[in-house]
């Protein structure tokens, strides 16, 4: 996490998978407690792969954002992680930058 007084960016790497999801829960929170920022960066160019549990928790960071009129921002997402987050887009509004 690193917390801008603009905005927050959290820097993602690896699997994210259901295993994860009490962490992710947490970032939740902490959304919530920082919705004062304007903006919200996930960095995806080091995450290798989502699973759909995940991408679910990822819809709700969306819904949430959006609920607390933040930006939230999917940074250059890669191969299966861009492919997933594509599908997700053709039902929901994502910002999705670089490829």
């Amino acid at each position: 996490f690193d917390f801008k007084p603009e905005a927050l960016h959290v820097a993602m790497s690896g699997r994210f998978t259901f295993e994860d999801s009490d962490h992710f829960r947490g970032l939740l929170r902490v959304l919530k407690d920082s919705h004062a920022r304007a903006e919200v960066r996930f960095d995806l160019r080091e995450l290798s792969f989502i699973d759909a549990s995940s991408l679910a928790l990822m819809m709700l960071a969306h819904d949430l954002a959006k609920k607390l009129h933040m930006s939230l921002i999917f940074e250059v997402p890669q191969g299966q992680v861009h492919a997933a987050l594509e599908a997700a887009a053709v039902y929901n509004r994502l910002n999705i930058l670089g490829v």
